[in-house]
């Protein structure tokens, strides 16, 4: 199970990494393993 610390974690490496680079959140989330709809609905 995901804490409210990693979801935070995972959203500041997305914001940092993914959205400068111009990826999609679908594909950091499967370079991450976590699952879209969890994350989402965690962190967005």
């Amino acid at each position: 199970m995901y804490s409210y610390n990693d979801f935070e974690r995972l959203c500041i490496r997305y914001k940092a990494v993914t959205v400068s680079a111009g990826s999609s959140i679908e594909s950091f989330c499967d370079l991450n393993k976590v699952s879209y709809d969890l994350f989402e609905r965690s962190v967005l």
